[in-house]
């Protein structure tokens, strides 16, 4: 029978300051705190607010001594509940995704099993949702046709045409942007 009890333990390197738990959550725990001016103050036990950071993933802030430290959710559950990252491995998140840091949607595994994770997840990086994408996939597919048994210069007429260098050209000619589209 499994229990509905969400457990807490401590986050790795910040002990008698905050706890994460099973469910993903993270919480500051009580403390005193003095500040610069010498007074001396009661900071409750409170559940801290997650920020998704630029990639989508849920970051908190801890804090010690005055210095403050982002830190991914699921790096914190996992290190907690799993143990030690080994050496060449990442968290990898379920088919839940990444924004899911409960424990039985978080394990360790290679880049490689990570990037699989991806693509069967469909949040891969690749195509039009690379960050740096200029082209559409139709316009891919209008350049490859283009480019069959096409005379010299093509490819520069091309670039110009959709405003991009004509390295982009050639790379998509040559199979190396966009091997990804079929």
């Amino acid at each position: 029978m499994q229990s509905n009890v969400e457990r807490w333990l401590p986050v790795v390197g910040w002990e008698g300051l905050y706890e994460v738990s099973d469910q993903g959550r993270v919480k500051g725990l009580a403390r005193t705190c003095r500040s610069k001016e010498g007074l001396v103050r009661l900071v409750p036990e409170k559940i801290m607010k997650l920020t998704p950071s630029s990639k989508g993933y849920w970051r908190i802030t801890l804090s010690k001594n005055g210095v403050q430290t982002g830190r991914f959710v699921h790096s914190l559950v996992a290190e907690a509940f799993i143990g030690p990252r080994p050496e060449g491995m990442e968290v990898r998140h379920g088919k839940s995704g990444k924004l899911d840091n409960t424990l039985a949607n978080l394990c360790y595994g290679t880049p490689e099993e990570n990037a699989a994770d991806k693509l069967r997840d469909g949040t891969h990086c690749r195509g039009e949702r690379h960050h740096n994408v200029k082209l559409t996939e139709a316009q891919v597919r209008h350049v490859r046709q283009q480019l069959e048994n096409a005379p010299r210069g093509t490819a520069r007429r091309l670039a110009k045409e959709l405003g991009v260098h004509s390295t982009s050209i050639y790379r998509i000619q040559q199979g190396v942007a966009w091997a990804s589209l079929v």
